[in-house]
């Protein structure tokens, strides 16, 4: 399968490509034919903004916990082993070579 995607990336990736759209038509597309855009529609203009921002962000912290949660944890199948401090010994002489 070419995207193995699970049901919250999926979600993310559906918010992510509405905004992403959004943002492009406003930016490129709907200035060509009105350049006066937004005009007087802007207050309804940063309402959709915000609203597509809130979206976003709520989408990336939900979503994402959630598929985290999901996630099975995967172990290399050992334990992990307690180490201790290994003695060192000096034999004495601690002038530097020359």
């Amino acid at each position: 399968m070419l995207l193995a995607l699970t049901r919250y990336e999926t979600g993310l990736l559906v918010v992510a490509a509405v905004f992403i759209v959004f943002a492009l038509t406003v930016a490129l597309v709907i200035p060509r034919s009105r350049p006066e855009f937004p005009g007087r529609q802007l207050g309804i203009f940063l309402v959709i903004c915000v609203a597509l921002f809130a979206a976003q962000f709520t989408a990336v912290l939900v979503l994402a916990e959630v598929g985290e949660a999901d996630e099975p944890v995967a172990h290399e199948g050992t334990t992990p082993t307690e180490t201790t401090p290994s003695e060192t010994t000096t034999t004495g002489d601690t002038t530097p070579a020359t």
